[in-house]
């Protein structure tokens, strides 16, 4: 008896997306030619070789690579006077809207320095402690937006998409922030004769540190997004002591401070924390 055997048909290899075509202008410069297309996702300018003969080039990376793997090149025509002042000055092309001034990556470490100057000059000049906060705020913000703007590239970012990026996290962030403000008559967190002190200068001095800290990791290999935490991390000091201060000097007994600083980077809120701390006090008072 002849066995059957089974037949499986061999699978069609799955078809690739054809290249997306990118329309642009050749460059003729030096004796060789380029070709220029605007980036809408990352607002640049993207230059290859050009030759006709070879117009497919891989996306580069401010695309993603698994949705998009090959451009084809497109010509428009040569490149006049006024497209090549527009790629010079990293202005847009004639019929797309004006980007705004273009942030070069190189200016991303002096920015997020001197943000970290700024809030050192105003703990030091003694700003409110919710004002350091705000502060400690914005730079966790604009870290975030550097780092969500420039994702998968190194060719800048725009000013107007940073800064409405920017002001949208803040307004996220304080509509979400309780700043929560110890009471000016009845206060159970003060340190007693058996407490360790921990006064609002000591505060500043910690502070001041901290900003050290970030500064040295903006300098350093570390990631906005780590960056952008430590803000965040900075941003409790001055807000848990205005929670458990009727002002912007005195003193608070440090196991305390420690108890709530420590509940607070934990996740939990800083107002339940700040009552745990006091009625641990009172048990103990």
């Amino acid at each position: 008896m002849t066995r059957k055997t089974s037949y499986t048909p061999a699978l069609e290899p799955e078809a690739e997306d054809p290249p997306v075509k990118v329309s642009g202008w050749v460059l003729h410069s030096g004796g060789r030619q380029s070709f220029w297309w605007w980036c809408h996702r990352g607002k640049h300018w993207h230059s290859h070789g050009w030759t006709p003969e070879q117009r497919i080039r891989s996306a580069p990376n401010c695309f993603d690579r698994r949705a998009l793997a090959e451009i084809a090149l497109d010509p428009i025509g040569p490149a006049d006077a006024d497209i090549r002042r527009r790629i010079a000055h990293e202005k847009s092309p004639p019929g797309e809207p004006d980007a705004g001034r273009l942030i070069y990556p190189a200016a991303i470490v002096p920015m997020l320095l001197a943000h970290l100057a700024a809030i050192r000059r105003r703990v030091k000049g003694g700003a409110g402690m919710l004002e350091i906060g705000r502060l400690f705020d914005r730079g966790a913000a604009v870290a975030q937006a550097i780092d969500a703007l420039t994702a998968g590239h190194c060719g800048g970012f725009r000013e107007p998409e940073y800064r409405a990026r920017v002001e949208t996290s803040l307004e996220t962030q304080k509509a979400a922030t309780v700043d929560v403000v110890a009471s000016t008559t009845r206060n159970v967190l003060t340190p007693g004769r058996e407490h360790d002190v921990f006064t609002a200068t000591a505060l500043r001095d910690f502070i001041v540190t901290e900003i050290e800290t970030i500064e040295e990791n903006v300098r350093g290999p570390v990631s906005l997004a780590a960056v952008a935490w430590q803000f965040a991390c900075a941003a409790h000091l001055p807000r848990i002591w205005r929670a458990m201060s009727p002002g912007e000097t005195g003193a608070v007994a440090e196991r305390l401070w420690c108890d709530v600083y420590g509940a607070v980077l934990s996740g939990k809120p800083l107002a339940e924390a700040v009552r745990e701390a006091a009625r641990s006090s009172r048990a103990k008072g």
